[in-house]
This record gives structure tokens, sequence and C-alpha cells, in this order.
């Protein structure tokens, strides 16, 4: 079967547009990124363009935020909006033969939002609502702290929610100033895959989105930069009140864009993947260390962290850190075996191909790939150099990460 065909074109207001032609895929997506995330807001602000993102669909200079359900809804659409650190979405989907009106609705909500002060206020409740639910969480709590010891100064260092007192902070006035210097076409990417033909959709994106009603702005300086290398091997430990006590062990890792990167990304199956993992076999299955034990390796623009992490009781805390130390050491000792290494291989493929299944999964994926600084048929190539990676090259990203300096963070339970 003929791959569905992918193009790619640039508008002459600086917005690129990628279609992935699916022919016989009954429901149409497109993906919006903007490369303004989180970090280019004031850090007196923080949660400004989350909470911005999340107003887009609560009303228009057209129609209410009632309107916009209901217009929605009428068509069997939907459309959502967010942002990250490194980037901005917002996303629409449908059945294709309302997938054109979809458009419309979307741009209505990118283009000219109200911000009421009425909107403005539930949403500001609802902010405040996720970020104190965040303090129950103690994987949040323990992640959070480990951030601000590795990223220091830098914007990965915040939650993107922003505080609660950021947060009480923020007015209208503030989210309108904002939406004028962050909605910019420039270096933006629209990300589609439809059974609707490339020229017909071109032809719609340029009237909704094309230099006649998306015009160039000056945009807000990137605060990016690389992330800060970990200086000192520390151990953070804090009392909060939970019943279980929550381990992290980070090491600095590089951005999505390193030649490291898919090694990484093996390793970091292979130690904590899912239950097959060595972490979650070894610490939780053969020596029943802890209930909730993996690995994770977030995909940055700027630089990350490959985590390891460990739910458990309190009194069993030190012998964990070690075992799990020893875990981590074994792959930099000895080579993985190549049959381990080919079936975490497959994990990988297979989580991978299960997570394109949908036009809006595809289209999400054409324009992440490309936002964070690689090629947006990143799809077409990927897991091909999951095969072509080696035991040899394994083993090399595990010496080089996991042989640095760390930062572990400890949450023990407060007695009091």
């Amino acid at each position: 079967m003929k791959p569905p065909e992918l193009k790619e074109t640039r508008l002459t207001n600086g917005l690129t547009l990628v279609h992935l032609h699916t022919k016989n895929d009954p429901i149409s997506a497109c993906h919006l990124f903007l490369p303004g995330g989180t970090d280019r807001e004031p850090i007196q602000k923080a949660g400004l363009t989350t909470l911005m993102w999340s107003l887009l669909t609560k009303g228009t200079q057209t129609r209410s935020a009632r309107q916009i359900a209901e217009d929605i809804e009428s068509i069997g659409a939907a459309i959502g909006a967010g942002a990250t650190h490194d980037y901005s979405e917002i996303s629409c989907h449908a059945v294709s033969e309302y997938f054109l009106p979809a458009l419309d609705i979307m741009g209505d909500a990118l283009f000219r939002p109200l911000f009421a002060a009425s909107e403005v206020e539930k949403e500001k409740a609802a902010l405040t609502a996720g970020i104190r639910s965040k303090k129950e969480s103690i994987f949040t709590v323990a992640n959070e702290i480990l951030n601000q010891q590795l990223y220091g100064n830098h914007p990965y260092s915040r939650p993107s929610s922003g505080t609660e007192n950021s947060v009480a902070s923020l007015s209208a006035e503030d989210l309108k100033q904002w939406h004028s210097k962050t909605m910019a076409p420039q270096g933006a990417l629209l990300a589609v895959a439809s059974n609707h033909p490339f020229p017909q959709v071109r032809k719609e994106i340029e009237k909704i989105f094309g230099a006649a009603c998306w015009k160039k702005t000056k945009l807000v300086p990137k605060k990016s930069a690389p992330t800060p290398p970990i200086k000192s091997t520390r151990i953070v430990r804090q009392k909060e009140k939970f019943e279980q006590a929550y381990l992290l062990i980070g090491y600095g890792a590089p951005k999505i864009s390193s030649a490291d990167y898919v090694p990484l990304k093996i390793l970091n199956a292979l130690l904590g993947g899912g239950m097959s993992a060595r972490l979650f076999q070894q610490l939780r299955e053969q020596e029943g260390l802890a209930y909730d034990v993996g690995a994770f390796y977030a995909s940055k623009k700027c630089g990350s962290a490959f985590v390891a992490y460990m739910g458990l009781q309190a009194s069993k805390l030190e012998d964990a850190k070690k075992r799990m130390l020893h875990a981590l050491k074994e792959v930099m000792v000895q080579p993985v075996p190549k049959q381990e290494l080919t079936e975490t291989k497959n994990y990988i493929k297979g989580t991978f191909l299960m997570d394109h299944q949908t036009n809006s999964q595809r289209a999400h994926y054409l324009g992440w790939w490309k936002i964070l600084g690689l090629r947006s048929d990143m799809d077409k190539h990927y897991i091909k150099l999951v095969d072509q990676v080696t035991v040899k090259d394994l083993h090399r990203v595990a010496k080089k990460i996991l042989a640095g300096k760390s930062v572990t963070v400890e949450i023990i339970p407060d007695k009091k």
C-alpha cells in the first residue's frame, strides 16, 4: 500500500503548512503550534500563557462561550488548546465533511478571543484548583523539587501552570496584551492530516490563517537557552504530609535534536518503560521494595533529564536507593544482552505505532517533531533510527549519562 503523501509549504506570513493526505480516514484533524510557550512569560506572571490558551474557546468577539460549544458540538467536532514550556498549541478534529467549518471556528478562537472578565475569573479558579490539587500528588511534589534543582533559573524549573499567587494577579488586560505580543505566524506550524487533497486544504488555510487575516507581528524575545549542567551531585530530602515516601534520581540529558536522543529513549524503555523493564522487575517484583517504579526521559527543546523514580515505604528508602543505583550502574558496567535490546526495540516500535492510529495523533506528531527542532517527516525515520541502535550505542549513552553528576530528591512522611 502506498504511504500517505506528505507535503510542506510556507505561506507569505511565515506560517508553515504540513499536510498528510490520508485518503481512507473519515476524520480530519489539524494541530497549530506556536514556538512560544511558557518559557517567554515574565516570572512574576507565571501561568499567563497557560491561562490565555485555556480561554481561547471561552468566548470571542462573534461567539459566546456557549455558542462556541454549540457550534463545535453541532458538527461533531472537538477543539482544544494548551501550552508547554517549549510551545503552544491549538487543535481541532472533525468528520471530514465538517472539517473546514471546524477550522473556521478554530480561527475565530485563535484571532478574536474576548477574554471576558467573568470567563477569566472562572478559568483562574480552575487553574488555581489544579495547582492546589498537584500538592496532593507525591510524584508531582517530588518532580517539581527535582526540576528546581536541575534547571535553576531556566524556565524549565517552573511549572507551566504558575503558582497560586502569580495566577491570582493576572487580569483580562494582561491576557489581551500577551495575546497581541505572542500570537504571530512567524515560526508557527500548522499540521493537517485529512482526506481532503492538498490544494483544497491550502486554499482554506490561506483564507483563515494566511497573510490577509494573520499578519506578522513583533515577537516577544525568546528566553530559552541550553539547560544548565548539574554542577555537583547532591541529595535533597524534604518532609511532606504523605503516608508514603518517594525517590527521584535525575541526571542531565540532551535535547531532542541530539544524536543521543533515540538511544536514550531506548535506554529509558529498557530500564523503566513498563512491567517487563529492569527497574520494575528488580525493585518491585523481585525485591518488593516499591509500589511505583520506573524511569522517564522527557523530549525537550533546550535540554532534558534522565530520571529514575520510585514510590515506597519510608522504612525501605535507603535500601531501595542502593538497589536503584545498582540497577543503573549495571547498564553502565555491563552491555545489555542483544535479545533484551531487541525486545525493548519491539516495545518502543509497538507503542509508537499505536500512538499514530488516528489522524489527530498523526497531525500532532507532524507538528510536534518540527516545532521542537526536527523534521516534520520524522515519523518516517523514527523506527529506522530505533532499529539502527546497537548494544554498543546503548552502552555508550548509559556511561555518558548515568556516570555524570546527579540530583536525588527524597520525600519522606512528616509525622507531625
